[in-house]
């Protein structure tokens, strides 16, 4: 089990500690923030609580789902292993996975807390894929804030369950799907989701770096806590210029890509050219203002500063420019000749935009 299914676990979870690592470095430096303080922090507010546990599942997710799938564990059930040293196993593997999570609340000092973060986490990342009823209870022990022994102990039941489950229910390539009917849509969302798909395969790779420059411009905005100033609206906007130029930078060209490998569909069909486009920057726009709004309103909590008109400016102004990025990208695509040049307009943009901001 080691063998077969820790090479392409161990290898997104790789990908996974450099995406949490680096900014870790930032937000956690010797005059940074302590892991005590947001872990008290936390339990004290819901919503970043929901915040920090919703990121946390999100970015350990692509590591988890490949536990149970990952190439030769079919063959590996067919020699019908032994159920307790197989759980066991696969509760190693995600145990590693979960690192940083564990990390995270042993440097708050609570090693029980630190168990119980764990179990729970591996329950509800792996209940989501194979035993969805499962996720209820682990759900209500986050979200109710139990405390770290009650964690710990449901965890520590619950996550070999879970584990056990999704051995036993394996998902193959060739599974037939029941099928739901097609649903009517319009056909601005339809293209939209289409492109955001397209924006899920294109790899953990652009989703771990943007969520890092999304964690950098985060962590700068701890400034407001550490160095207090009477226009918090204001510094926030200038210091998410860049990281929001970055990351609707980073979904231009697997949205294009999509919207080329449709160009035929989308022709016959007669779809009009407003909605091509509207699908277009809806597709950029969107994962931007999540991380944007994931980040700020974090942040805004962290420096004990009014989160919401904070984070609803923050969000209007990446909404902003990650339109503007995305419409230099169809002018500039960002690849052969013209790389160069979408490359010089992005950074332009958000040098321009942070000046602008504090002019």
């Amino acid at each position: 089990m080691l063998v077969v299914a820790g090479r392409p676990v161990v290898r997104r979870a790789a990908a996974l500690f450099v995406a949490v690592g680096i900014p870790s470095s930032f937000v956690f430096a010797p005059n940074g923030l302590r892991a005590r303080d947001l872990l008290v922090t936390m339990h004290g507010s819901l919503g970043l609580r929901t915040a920090l546990w919703l990121g946390w599942l999100l970015l350990a997710a692509p590591a988890l789902a490949v536990l149970v799938d990952a190439p030769g564990t079919t063959t590996l059930r067919s020699l019908g292993l032994p159920r307790g040293p197989t759980v066991a196993a696969l509760a190693g593997l995600a145990a590693f996975v979960e690192l940083p999570w564990m990390l995270l609340h042993a440097r708050g000092g609570w090693l029980v807390a630190a168990w119980g973060a764990v179990t729970m986490a591996i329950a509800i990342g792996v209940a989501v894929r194979a035993a969805r009823w499962l996720v209820v209870p682990g759900l209500a022990v986050v979200l109710l804030d139990a405390s770290p022994w009650w964690a710990a102990g449901v965890g520590t039941v619950l996550a070999p369950l879970v584990l056990a489950r999704a051995w036993s229910t394996p998902r193959t390539e060739g599974e037939p799907r029941r099928a739901h009917g097609v649903r009517r849509s319009r056909p601005v969302l339809a293209l939209t989701r289409m492109h955001l798909r397209a924006l899920l395969r294109a790899g953990p790779s652009r989703l771990a770096f943007a969520v890092i420059v999304m964690a950098i411009g985060g962590a700068g905005l701890l400034t407001l806590r550490s160095d207090p100033t009477a226009e918090p609206t204001r510094r926030a906007l200038a210091i998410m210029a860049v990281p929001s130029v970055l990351v609707a930078a980073l979904g231009t060209a697997p949205v294009l890509a999509s919207e080329r490998a449709a160009g035929l569909v989308l022709r016959s069909l007669r779809v009009p050219r407003l909605t091509i486009l509207a699908a277009f920057v809806l597709a950029i726009v969107t994962p931007t203002t999540a991380l944007a709004a994931t980040a700020s309103a974090t942040a805004a909590m962290l420096c004990h500063e009014r989160a919401l008109p904070i984070t609803t400016a923050v969000v209007a102004w990446s909404a902003g420019l990650g339109g503007l990025a995305g419409a230099w990208g169809r002018r500039y695509e960002p690849r052969g000749n013209t790389a160069a040049a979408f490359a010089f307009g992005v950074v332009l943009l958000a040098l321009v935009a942070s000046l602008l901001v504090l002019r």
